[in-house]
């Protein structure tokens, strides 16, 4: 009797707080297309594995080497928040989810490692790391 009122407590306290949810967000170091000189935007990619039993909502991103940085879904629509359910990967990729990053502080070149925080209702704040790759070739 007494073990069941104790997990029917715990489980009420888990839903009630975040913060004894049990949430594991795992960022991918992802890619950030190279940029050379004249070119100040960029689109960048990685992978969110949420491991835990919650659901979480990615409700920020910057990184620190562009002015704007903006999460796009595939239709070029601008985000403002992202559900991560539980146990799932959610996979920012070309022609999908993206970030993409605008008005950047100097060109990404080979060998770039670019920093980025994200910012997640439960999880808080998490950095990830955007190794440089060259864009794709044009058509």
């Amino acid at each position: 009797m007494k073990t069941r009122l104790l997990a029917k407590i715990i489980a009420v306290l888990a839903i009630a707080s975040p913060a004894l949810a049990d949430v594991n967000i795992v960022l991918n170091n992802g890619s950030i297309w190279q940029t050379g000189k004249g070119l100040d935007s960029t689109e960048a990619f990685a992978q969110i594995h949420n491991e835990g039993s919650t659901a979480d909502v990615l409700t920020g991103w910057s990184c620190s080497i562009a002015k704007t940085t903006t999460l796009l879904d595939a239709k070029g629509t601008a985000l403002t928040s992202l559900p991560i359910p539980a146990k799932t990967t959610v996979t920012l990729s070309v022609n999908a989810l993206h970030l993409q990053l605008k008005t950047l502080n100097y060109p990404i070149v080979f060998g770039s490692v670019i920093p980025c925080a994200f910012t997640f209702q439960n999880a808080g704040s998490i950095g990830g790391y955007l190794n440089s790759v060259p864009p794709p070739a044009s058509p």
